[in-house]
């Protein structure tokens, strides 16, 4: 067998074979290229499985040897067959084994079941097809033949396909299949249309999706933690607009007035019960308490301003919005007072008035 590579006459054979795909027993597909020699004494096999590439082209002295050489179940049927059917002379011999090759794969390539392995670190393919079964020692392509056989037996075919189907022109046979490809990638048609199908899977990687998938994941279940993150900004961002509005001795200023505020309300009704003791304290004169009493009663509000919720509010009584406030409260009071004398005064004047008439006499005679 020829060690060196695949040689032109074969390269050249197998340019004019179609391309035949078939899995392997793990479910890998594998793609091959037959060709048979023009004598019909040997033939040339192409296979790759786009990421190395192997070639099988044996010697003609070689092939009937084929099924002795190792012990296999596949090899069982094919010894009986050649005993059988086969004749003992040796070209008739070889001859009839290379058209039964021919017809395996050319003829019948559904119904074959192939069969890789690996037998002392050589890779070797099995092909069986009912009783008839051969082995094919696969010889890997040197890799200065990788490109130039990728180009010539797949690039090359397939970049013209697409160029016929957009109406682009092909170069001229007389330039290389290298060449002419390169011209055909270069269309700007074409370099645009395989952009885009390049695009597809770069946009799409796995790494990224499995990258992706556990980061969405987290985010639903860890949803709880930027909740309470939130609630601690929350909770700081409160102490910093008051701190920086307001100087750091006005804070406990407006509790207190807002304090001192509150009480006169709940004060006032205790008022009035303190107002014959309120005279004694203010004025010293004791033959004028009822008339002060009077007086005490219509200033209290007034006097209520000076104690304090706090020994602390000596500041808080120089601050003048809280007392007006606090006299707009008893200004309001005052009014609802005044009403109240008005409506009595208004209820008596109309009891007066009514007196006159006949249910005033009434109850003026009772």
């Amino acid at each position: 067998m020829s060690q060196a590579g695949l040689s032109e006459e074969n390269d050249y054979l197998l340019l004019d074979s179609p391309w035949l795909g078939k899995k392997d027993q793990h479910g890998k597909t594998h793609l091959f290229k037959y060709s048979s020699q023009s004598d019909g004494q040997s033939f040339a096999l192409l296979t790759t499985n786009l990421e190395s590439i192997y070639f099988h082209s044996p010697e003609p002295k070689d092939i009937p040897a084929v099924p002795w050489e190792v012990d296999h179940p596949f090899l069982l049927g094919t010894k009986d067959l050649i005993r059988e059917e086969f004749s003992d002379e040796p070209m008739e011999q070889l001859s009839g084994l290379v058209e039964r090759i021919r017809a395996m794969i050319e003829e019948r390539w559904d119904e074959v079941q192939l069969l890789i392995e690996i037998e002392d670190d050589v890779k070797v393919a099995y092909m069986r097809m009912d009783d008839f079964a051969w082995r094919l020692i696969l010889n890997e392509v040197p890799p200065n033949q990788i490109l130039p056989l990728l180009t010539r037996h797949l690039l090359h075919p397939l970049i013209s396909v697409f160029a016929n189907d957009r109406g682009i022109p092909v170069p001229s046979s007389s330039i290389t299949s290298d060449e002419s490809t390169s011209r055909l990638i270069s269309d700007p048609e074409i370099m645009r249309a395989i952009r885009r199908a390049t695009i597809k899977p770069k946009s799409q990687p796995p790494s990224t999706q499995k990258s992706q998938i556990p980061s969405s994941s987290n985010d639903t279940q860890g949803s709880p933690t930027p909740r309470k993150r939130v609630i601690r900004k929350e909770k700081e961002s409160t102490p910093i607009p008051s701190s920086s509005s307001m100087p750091p001795s006005s804070p406990p200023r407006i509790p207190l007035e807002s304090s001192s505020s509150n009480y006169p309300e709940p004060s006032s009704p205790p008022e009035r019960p303190r107002s014959p003791s309120a005279p004694g304290i203010h004025i010293p004169s004791s033959s004028s308490q009822g008339i002060n009493s009077s007086s005490a009663k219509k200033r209290t509000p007034k006097v209520i301003d000076q104690p304090s919720s706090s020994p602390s509010t000596g500041s808080a009584m120089d601050f003048k919005p809280p007392t007006q406030s606090q006299k707009t409260k008893r200004e309001r009071e005052k009014e609802e007072e005044d009403l109240m004398e008005k409506k009595m005064n208004e209820m008596k004047k109309k009891m007066q008035k009514g007196g006159t008439g006949k249910l005033g006499k009434r109850r003026l005679a009772r």
